[in-house]
Order: C-alpha cells, then structure tokens, then sequence
C-alpha cells in the first residue's frame, strides 16, 4: 500500500480507521466518491494506482466463455437439484456432497471479475474522486 500512495499518504491511511480503509477500498472498487470529502485524496491516488496495476498486468490471458460459464452454472445447479431429490428419498446425502464439490471446484475457473469493468471503475473513481479534492493555495509552493 505505502507503494500506491506514496509516503505522505500512506501514514493518513494508517491513521483512518479500519472500516474507513475498507469504505475507500470499496469505493475505487466500484468507480464512486467516498462519503467523506477528506479521503478524496487518498481515494484518487489508490485509484491512479489500481489503474496503473491493472494495465501493467493486462488482460487475463484465458477466460472462459458466457456459454461455458451458463453450461457450468446450469449442471451446478441440475446436479445439487439431483442430490437434493436423491437425498430426499433415499435418505443418503453422498450425492449433494459431490455435487456441492464439483461446483466449488468449478467455480474459480467460471466466476472472474471482468477486467473491462475494474479498469473503468478505477478511472471513473479517481476522475470523481480528483473533483473533491479541495484547493490548496500553498500546494506546489
């Protein structure tokens, strides 16, 4: 972190308490202001700074599909709805274990957060974050 904001505001973000740390956090997360004007700032910079990762590291090489993603959630969901109907009746629940199993593994593989979305999340919280920041006269002097 002390990398992403530099020494200055790292030791402000040290000082916040956890749950504001973890507000900011969200807020460059989800491309919006933080409630309170005085971590605009820190939250502008954290933002220039995940823009910055994201596009060093660029796009993940190998995603799957939406087809694939919706084939993987429907067997998930047919395979627990069959462990359920099994254990139901015949009173073994060795087959919802699996199923639950299957799906946990899978699930990595189908459910990435989409880069696109967090490249313009970062971009659009540090514009709207950079418009709060007040005026210091005394800046750059």
């Amino acid at each position: 972190m002390r990398e992403r904001l530099g020494v200055r505001l790292y030791e402000d973000w040290k000082r916040l308490p956890r749950e504001r740390r973890r507000e900011i956090e969200r807020a460059v997360g989800e491309g919006r202001t933080v409630q309170n004007q005085r971590d605009a700032e820190i939250a502008a910079r954290l933002a220039k700074s995940v823009h910055a990762e994201l596009l060093e590291a660029g796009a993940p090489k190998s995603r799957w599909s939406h087809a694939a993603t919706v084939v993987v959630a429907l067997a998930g969901v047919a395979s627990i709805a069959g462990g359920i109907a099994t254990a139901a009746q015949d009173k073994t629940y060795w087959w919802l274990l699996v199923a639950l199993g299957v799906l946990e593994l899978a699930l990595p593989f189908v459910w990435r957060p989409d880069y696109a979305s967090k490249l313009a999340n970062a971009a659009t919280a540090r514009e709207l974050n950079e418009a709060l920041i007040p005026e210091d006269p005394f800046r750059g002097a």
